[in-house]
């Protein structure tokens, strides 16, 4: 944050030249001192950049504009999202544009679904949930905690990502919400806030040492207390787990996988929403994760211009 200086307006300027003998040389000292003063205070009042109306007294610079300081301090200095105070010195500003003073993130926990700081002005509170997951008030007024509700999603997202061009045998998906504690258990993963993990099966069966059925079964564990939009971006990153399972060598690095099966929620919010300020497409936009979100933007930029199925394409050689 650029820091403004205080200064009075000045009218003019008075030159004193003492008697000298070289009136040429004095005419361009004169001169000289004419120009930079005239640079330096220019003729009248300066005028605040945010009123338009004529300073006189002290004033604000910032760049190159000038403010009074009323107006400087009551509609220009950035002003604190949590405590309403002019911020000055080191400030946090969140994918929202909320700015606050640093400290604030002692003093209040982060939103676990949307990252935003669980305060009053910001999110006019939050709670927490059992397993320990904070949550604001913004992302519980859709929470999703219903069984039946999760498998009326499961259904919306694999229909619209079979529209895409995966294609699914959704009978034997399953779809189990679950709190963080059991997520955790089951997927036994590197991040240390999973949100949903696909545990894929294949079992076979034999008649006199002959494969006569090879069957595939997914069961998707997926977070609940979160808000329906975050959760169907979720099922759509699980089930693009579950096409990677059945349709590749499944040798893919982990950035490339998790990058895109990310690639894949992000696609889903695309053209579902066709909105680029929902929460989640910004929070996969900028996730910081090596993994995660590196490789989502790594897939996303490689892909996105190109055909769906030159990047199914990608994945299967």
């Amino acid at each position: 944050m650029t820091k403004g200086e205080v200064i009075t307006a000045a009218r003019n300027i008075q030159l004193r030249v003492g008697p000298v003998r070289n009136h040429k040389r004095a005419w361009i000292i004169a001169l000289f001192f004419f120009i930079t003063a005239s640079s330096l205070f220019p003729q009248g009042d300066p005028v605040c950049a945010y009123c338009q109306k004529k300073i006189s007294g002290e004033y604000v610079i910032v760049g190159d504009k000038k403010y009074h300081r009323f107006c400087y301090e009551n509609y220009i200095i950035p002003k604190c999202a949590v405590c309403n105070l002019p911020i000055s010195g080191s400030y946090f500003e969140d994918i929202y544009k909320n700015r606050f003073h640093s400290y604030h993130l002692n003093e209040f926990p982060k939103c676990d679904c949307c990252n935003r700081l669980i305060c009053q002005s910001i999110t006019k509170g939050g709670r927490e949930y059992q397993d320990g997951r904070h949550i604001c008030n913004i992302c519980y007024a859709t929470a999703i905690f219903d069984q039946h509700e999760i498998e009326r999603l499961l259904e919306k997202v694999s229909g619209r990502l079979t529209a895409l061009g995966l294609r699914f045998s959704v009978g034997n998906i399953k779809i189990i919400g679950v709190d963080r504690n059991n997520l955790r258990s089951k997927a036994k993963s590197y991040s240390e806030k999973p949100q949903g993990f696909c545990n894929s099966e294949t079992t076979e069966k034999y008649i006199d040492d002959k494969m006569v059925k090879r069957s595939i079964y997914h069961t998707i564990y997926i977070l609940t207390g979160v808000p329906s939009i975050i959760m169907e971006s979720v099922i759509a990153h699980e089930l693009m787990h579950a096409w990677i399972y059945e349709n590749t060598k499944n040798t893919l690095s982990d950035k490339v996988c998790e990058g895109s099966c990310n690639y894949v929620s992000y696609l889903y919010l695309k053209t579902l929403y066709q909105n680029p300020d929902i929460d989640a497409l910004k929070m996969l936009e900028a996730d910081p994760d090596p993994v995660y979100g590196v490789g989502f933007r790594e897939i996303r930029d490689r892909f996105e211009n190109k055909d769906f199925p030159e990047f199914l394409g990608f994945l299967k050689r």
